[in-house]
């Protein structure tokens, strides 16, 4: 991300009427934290604002694929509002939790001028704010590693290796695998039969693991064994796969010292017993981040919003997004 003062605010392009509220929550996992979003930060110093321009190969650009526009003025970043900060302020935000997921509470600049020119509040929990479906960053990576690049990362043939990004992984090569105590960062695209365990046991001091489940993966897990492992973050993200609870309960079982958990899944029992097996079994955990989209008509539903947010202080700030006759989208 790079950062200009006072360039133009808008072009040709931009629509200043405004018709109707263009409010958009984006959320967007980086593969690795040093990745590009693929915009440039400037900020307007007479009317005082933050805003979004795509550089080259907007197209591709994570912030595009998750909703962003040129031009967007930016709100809040990671629940934040960001509206009264100096530009260095805001980089320093973004420069902060790089591993974590990035989510921007962004409108067009027409709707902007209508909010400030009312006197009216910009915040996420208005009505008419869309939230969009998260993006995550190798979601369409078509990338197989070699067999044998893959055992020698996970067997310390790399010994000042820190962070790690394979792609799709098509073997479980797991049985040939000895430990690689360097690594601290691994950013996995799972597909067919890999075992989540066995990187946990190969990787003693693991302290970030995220995992993107591919359709044809239904058996992530290939032991009973419990695994007390130091792991601290954790995000598992599986789109439109579905996980079930005693698959997401026997990852835990395993990372029982995690503090922080992005979810994201399609999920076909009720979300609050997902909760409740949540705190259940991470007594460490201080922040949860979700996009779970739960497949029950209205009859077979348990518990609202103000039920969750009782359970735990983590909880607090998951929203019901989107709620008809066949699913809820909770999210954060």
């Amino acid at each position: 991300m790079i950062y200009v003062i006072d360039p133009a605010s808008i072009d040709e392009n931009i629509d200043l009427i405004y018709e109707k509220d263009d409010i958009r929550l984006c959320t967007i996992q980086r593969a690795v934290p040093q990745q590009k979003l693929g915009f440039c930060v400037y900020y307007h110093r007479k009317e005082h604002f933050h805003y979004i321009e795509f550089y080259n190969n907007w197209e591709l650009s994570l912030a595009y694929q998750a909703g962003i526009k040129n031009f967007d003025r930016i709100i809040e970043l990671n629940g934040i509002n960001i509206e009264k900060d100096t530009p260095y302020e805001l980089r320093n935000r973004f420069n902060i939790d790089q591993n974590l997921p990035v989510h921007m509470l962004v409108c067009s600049p027409a709707t902007y001028i209508h909010y400030k020119s009312t006197g009216k509040l910009l915040h996420s929990h208005l009505r008419t704010v869309h939230h969009l479906r998260p993006v995550y960053a190798i979601s369409r990576s078509k990338f197989i590693p070699p067999q044998q690049l893959i055992c020698d990362v996970f067997s310390n043939k790399f010994p000042s290796l820190r962070h790690v990004h394979l792609g799709r992984i098509d073997y479980a090569t797991y049985h040939s695998w000895t430990t690689s105590p360097s690594l601290q960062f691994v950013s996995i695209f799972s597909c067919k039969s890999m075992s989540i365990l066995a990187i946990l046991t190969s990787c003693p001091n693991l302290h970030h693991l995220q995992v993107h489940i591919f359709p044809s993966d239904n058996h992530v897990f290939t032991s009973s064994t419990p695994l007390n492992h130091p792991l601290r973050r954790l995000i598992v993200w599986s789109n439109y796969t579905e996980l079930y609870f005693n698959d997401i309960d026997r990852f835990l079982a395993y990372t029982p010292n995690v503090e922080y958990l992005y979810l994201q899944t399609v999920y076909r029992t009720p979300f609050i017993h997902l909760a409740e097996g949540l705190i259940n079994r991470l007594h460490h955990l201080f922040r949860f981040d979700c996009y779970i989209r739960e497949m029950l008509t209205r009859d077979s539903r348990i518990g609202n919003l103000a039920s969750i947010h009782k359970m735990h202080s983590c909880f607090c700030g998951i929203q019901c997004k989107e709620e008809n006759d066949k699913c809820r989208i909770f999210s954060t």
